[in-house]
């Protein structure tokens, strides 16, 4: 409902966005917000200074957000040499242990969270070079290791036309694992690399015989 400025009084404002308020602090003002972590929403905070109350000319409450979560995105590599031989395609690119959800304490700006859910990110087709993954995810912070899991197609070109070579998953206990000093932060991006290749391209060498050998034959 619309409220209106008392002369004298002082105020505090506080706004969330995409979070549940679960618990005020003595000024009425949010002190524990939790989330459910979706992947695509955001969550905001937002706390004013503190204003006083004037008969008229008041001024407009400002607010200045800031991220409460992470963002994660991917971008692979093929370090191949021959990049138009030999192509990857990395599919069900996913944080298999991201947090399901948590709660925020205001005051010390601190994450508390336990349950954990994948996080998918979709695939790379295909890459020849440096590709980034389209999606992006946000999580919630913390997590000081990541475990990232995908399979891995390689294909090589037959005449024009890529076939399958081999299958790789890196599921399970064979997962990829990426550690982040300090643990993921709010309001921080993150790139996770993946780098995929051939290794070592397969050389010979010959030794060549400097002369003919002349064998005598009686016929």
């Amino acid at each position: 409902k619309t409220q209106y400025w008392i002369p004298g009084s002082k105020y505090n404002f506080a706004a969330v966005v995409n979070g549940n308020v679960t618990e005020l602090d003595n000024n009425k003002l949010p002190k524990t917000i939790t989330y459910t972590a979706d992947g695509t929403s955001d969550l905001l905070y937002a706390k004013s200074i503190e204003y006083t109350g004037k008969s008229i000319n008041n001024d407009l409450v400002e607010f200045d957000f800031a991220h409460l979560l992470s963002k994660a995105k991917f971008t692979v590599t093929n370090t191949t040499t021959s990049a138009t031989m030999y192509k990857h395609e990395i599919v069900g690119i996913k944080i298999s242990n991201a947090y399901a959800n948590g709660s925020y304490d205001v005051a010390t700006e601190k994450w508390t969270a336990s349950a954990t859910t994948p996080q998918e990110f979709g695939s790379i087709t295909a890459t020849a070079a440096t590709t980034e993954c389209e999606a992006e995810k946000l999580l919630i912070p913390g997590l000081t290791s990541v475990k990232v899991e995908f399979t891995l197609n390689l294909y090589i070109n037959d005449n024009g036309t890529y076939k399958l070579l081999s299958t790789t998953a890196y599921t399970g206990d064979n997962a990829k694992t990426a550690t982040i000093t300090g643990g993921l932060l709010s309001g921080h991006a993150y790139n996770f690399g993946l780098s995929v290749g051939m290794g070592e391209v397969i050389k010979f060498t010959v030794e060549q015989n400097p002369t003919w050998a002349e064998p005598e034959i009686t016929v």
